[in-house]
């Protein structure tokens, strides 16, 4: 019996080690978001979080690459964390970044979006250099989104996409980025760190915050839920998802990565948010 128990935790192990975290699954939601005009109905953006690529392959990051554009996106947000950093470690963090950004700018420069793609910066960003991980990812195209954002148009229709900084490693301004809007429009940001919500004034307008950060807790177990969020917003069973709180919708996505590669019971995921009216409910 303790040598069958022993093989089946050790198969366990193997699998949370060398195989669930490059298990990505597609995710797709319906999120309803306030004051969405018409033709923004079914806009679909595909988010990308915590990546923390770490070498110089790029089978995994091409993978992501080739599923994010078979989704067809109208938009593509990338939620930081970008490489594999370390707090109380600067040096050794800008040798990782430097080891990995090469491979990265070659792979994530052949996302496909119509609207092209927007960015924030996440705490390992920081633990880098966020100005030089701001710098890189405009040179791949992407519009960097700190406390700033972007209005999207169709017609006389208008989509504001916004952005903050880190909530623990930088500033998060109280409008979610978006500035002053008129009355009614439809406000949708980005926020690595679920926990800038906590930061964000509900008198803003704001329709739907997309975050990443938790990787989901990485290792649920069965009646207990995640092991750590590395949040305060996000509960054992709301480490991603969607997450109640009393200023906005907010949805959490499990990342593509992780910086210590293991999970379990928590695959890594691509997420595909289709837009809907506000009388549309959460799928």
């Amino acid at each position: 019996m303790l040598i069958a128990l022993a093989a089946i935790v050790g198969v366990v192990a193997l699998h949370a080690v060398f195989i669930a975290p490059r298990d990505l699954r597609l995710t797709i939601i319906d999120a309803p978001v306030a004051g969405l005009p018409i033709p923004f109905e079914g806009y679909t953006i595909v988010v990308i979080a915590d990546l923390h690529h770490w070498g110089t392959g790029t089978k995994y990051l091409q993978r992501v690459v080739r599923m994010s554009n078979d989704a067809k996106p109208d938009l593509i947000a990338l939620l930081g964390d970008y490489g594999i950093s370390f707090e109380h470690n600067q040096p050794l963090s800008a040798r990782a970044y430097r080891h990995a950004m090469p491979s990265l700018l070659s792979a994530l420069r052949e996302l496909r979006a119509p609207d092209g793609c927007v960015a924030v910066l996440g705490n390992h960003d920081h633990y880098f250099d966020g100005r030089q991980v701001g710098d890189w990812l405009q040179s791949i195209g992407a519009r960097v989104l700190i406390n700033d954002h972007v209005v999207l148009r169709r017609g006389e229709a208008r989509l504001v996409v916004a952005g903050v900084g880190d909530a623990y490693e930088d500033h998060v301004d109280e409008s979610g980025g978006a500035g002053e809007q008129p009355s009614g429009t439809a406000i949708l940001v980005l926020s690595h760190n679920p926990d800038g919500v906590e930061r964000l004034d509900p008198r803003a307008g704001i329709g739907l915050v997309l975050s990443g950060h938790t990787h989901g807790g990485q290792v649920v177990i069965p009646g207990i839920g995640a092991l750590t969020t590395h949040t305060r917003i996000c509960g054992r069973k709301t480490a991603s998802g969607w997450v109640p709180n009393e200023k906005v919708p907010l949805y959490v996505t499990r990342g593509a990565g992780a910086q210590t590669p293991v999970r379990f019971r928590c695959p890594p995921e691509l997420l595909v948010v289709r837009l809907r009216s506000i009388d549309q409910q959460p799928a």
